[in-house]
């Protein structure tokens, strides 16, 4: 891991993919394909506790527990569904509000008074959300790792959400507790993590800007001073995650569906690292306005160092295939992750099937059933892509905590 400068070169050195190179594996050149693969030597100038850390909370990392979360949630009838400034949000914080207080973390609700659903006209009329917070203090309470999924669904989503978005944060409950168990049998991470479940992704990533404006709410729980500014190493989101390698390619629009020996992707996405002409921009935050930051050339050398980790983790750690998991820039955004990004922080989204090629996006059918519909009939497939998609990122995550840096040298 102390030498990532060499690959960082190559990977700043190879002329960037094209939009659809990056979104199609069969597509992609040799030469963007060679540096998909590491050297297949886990983290090896290491120490050997590390390593034996990350294989420590992989094996606490529990698919079952996150498709359990999934069920607990779609199928109560009072919290099906969580539409932010609603009754149908009221009705889920007050079964699900103390999540991270269960798991034995100091927790707070994160008030905050911008943005609206977009069903409502006007929406002025109720603006505002609440996040839910907790905290895994670490050695240094100013260097933080944000790991967080949104808990709102769109309107009349009567399968409840259940990949969009119970599943992801159901895996971040299941990081939270996995990364506290190691903590309590080892001691503190060098880095504090913390955990979002955010509200109002679906209208404007409102919770997610509300919280890169205002940390007071974790400070507190950290016991910093309001003055104390934290540095956010890593910025992690977990949006639709579970229909991935090693569910079947039946049904999303890359590789042949037809051929039942091919897997559906699990897409790795990092903050962009390639020079490229334009960076994408949005209403709540702007890569391209990151050239102009003053420590520009840092922030792209830790998005770069990330990156690799990101592909140490899953090539090497999980040994995970790169022709299904694919580590790449990120220049779609549309996720929790993005503010903090923004801003500087490394980070990543972690997602199993882009938007447009889940069948039930947005739609009533997102269900357990009808996730089993197109995964087999059974749990067992998506059971087995939410425990992927936790190691690959979670581990990625717990890495920088566990050495309090991006990178060493």
């Amino acid at each position: 891991m102390r030498v990532f400068l060499p690959a960082v070169a190559a990977l700043l050195a190879i002329a960037p993919a094209t939009s659809a190179q990056s979104n199609d594996i069969y597509s992609m050149p040799p030469e963007v394909m060679q540096w998909a693969i590491t050297d297949g030597t886990p983290l090896e100038l290491d120490t050997p506790d590390a390593l034996a850390a990350l294989e420590d909370v992989r094996e606490q990392i529990s698919g079952q527990r996150i498709h359990d979360c999934i069920a607990a949630i779609t199928q109560d009838v009072e919290g099906v569904y969580r539409v932010m400034g609603t009754p149908t949000q009221a009705l889920f914080l007050n079964k699900y509000g103390s999540v991270f207080s269960d798991l034995g973390l100091p927790s707070a609700r994160h008030e905050f008074t911008e943005g609206g659903p977009g069903l409502v006209d006007p929406p002025e009329q109720l603006q505002g959300g609440i996040n839910l917070i907790g905290v895994l203090p670490g050695r240094d309470l100013t260097k933080w790792i944000v790991l967080g999924g949104h808990y709102d669904t769109r309107e009349f989503t009567v399968g409840g959400g259940a990949l969009d978005n119970a599943a992801g944060i159901c895996s971040v409950a299941e990081l939270a507790r996995s990364f506290k168990a190691h903590v309590d049998a080892h001691g503190p991470l060098e880095a504090s993590v913390v955990f979002v479940w955010y509200d109002g992704e679906e209208w404007g990533l409102y919770g997610a800007v509300a919280f890169s404006k205002d940390t007071s709410v974790a400070k507190e729980l950290l016991g910093l001073e309001p003055t104390d500014e934290p540095k956010i190493l890593v910025s992690q989101s977990y949006d639709m995650p579970g229909i991935n390698y090693p569910a079947k390619n039946t049904w999303v629009n890359y590789g042949d569906p037809l051929v039942t020996d091919e897997y559906a992707v699990l897409n790795l996405r990092t903050a962009p690292i390639h020079q490229e002409e334009e960076w994408t921009c949005w209403s709540y935050g702007c890569y391209e306005e990151l050239k102009e930051h003053p420590d520009f050339q840092q922030i792209q050398r830790n998005n770069a160092n990330f990156q690799f980790l990101v592909r140490e983790v899953a090539y090497d750690v999980l040994a995970l295939p790169p022709e299904f998991v694919w580590v790449y820039d990120d220049h779609y955004g549309r996720s929790d992750h993005i503010p903090l990004i923004a801003l500087g922080a490394a980070g990543n989204r972690i997602q199993g099937s882009h938007d447009d090629e889940y069948p039930h996006y947005h739609q009533p059918t997102d269900s357990l059933p009808g996730i089993y519909a197109i995964t087999g009939g059974t749990p067992e497939v998506i059971i087995a892509g939410l425990e992927t998609e936790a190691e690959a990122g979670g581990l990625s995550s717990f890495y920088v905590a566990k050495t309090g840096e991006l990178v060493h040298y």
